[in-house]
């Protein structure tokens, strides 16, 4: 059955191995947050209008690079990032929690 661990839902799975395994938490913690940064990038191109060349161009980085980081498919530098951010306008605030 889809969704299914050993007739465990993938959710309840989930939340057992957050709480019971800190490095896997700290793992799960790292991709949501690397996920939640390339949405909120790839939702001000599109506000913007930009397609990814126009980004890319502006932002000096490959229109290669920044497909992939917006399908998910690579992690950049810090560099890369803040690029693509200057590019839109935009800046990284982080906050530690």
């Amino acid at each position: 059955m889809k969704g299914v661990i050993n007739n465990m839902k993938f959710q309840d799975w989930l939340k057992e191995q957050l709480e019971t395994d800190p490095e896997f938490k700290v793992e799960f913690e790292k991709i949501q947050s690397e996920k939640i940064l390339v949405k909120k990038l790839a939702e001000a191109r599109i506000e913007q209008n930009l397609t990814q060349q126009d980004l890319a161009e502006k932002a000096g980085v490959k229109q290669s690079h920044l497909s992939r980081f917006e399908s998910g498919k690579h992690t950049p530098s810090w560099d890369f990032v803040h690029r693509v951010a200057y590019g839109l306008g935009k800046t990284i605030h982080i906050e530690v929690r």
